[in-house]
């Protein structure tokens, strides 16, 4: 069965939250590092590289609804707000070399998360059902 409309959009509300709670621990370490800078700059140049992260979330819950659900789309979308505080900046204001390299280090990024949320579910529905 394929998820509707209104399924799209309450990932899309998890996503969004997770990304939420990821960009305000972001910008609370950078305004405690950076004596109360805040890094809105920043923030603003992630939401392209976030929205193109959860359009593939989303093409692969549309193909294979098993791999993710709704807590992957939380912690990914945690994960996508503190990229720029692991170095890992939008990736589109680098140079192409540098921008393959830290794409591919966003995608096993988050495709750990996902396999890791994947087995965890597969453990906790094997324990829980004997």
């Amino acid at each position: 069965m394929r998820p509707s409309l209104l399924h799209s959009l309450r990932h899309f509300a998890f996503y969004a939250s997770g990304f939420l709670v990821g960009s305000a621990l972001f910008c609370g370490a950078y305004m405690w590092s950076y004596q109360g800078t805040f890094p809105g700059i920043i923030v603003a140049l992630a939401l392209p590289v976030a929205l193109f992260y959860f359009a593939l979330l989303a093409v692969i819950r549309w193909r294979r609804p098993v791999l993710i659900g709704r807590a992957v789309f939380v912690v990914c979308g945690i994960a996508v707000g503190l990229f720029p505080m692991l170095g890992l900046s939008p990736i589109y204001m680098w140079r192409l070399p540098f921008a393959l390299m830290l794409f591919a280090v966003h995608i096993m990024i988050l495709a750990v998360i996902v396999f890791l949320n994947y087995f965890a579910t597969r453990w906790m529905k094997a324990t829980h059902a004997a």
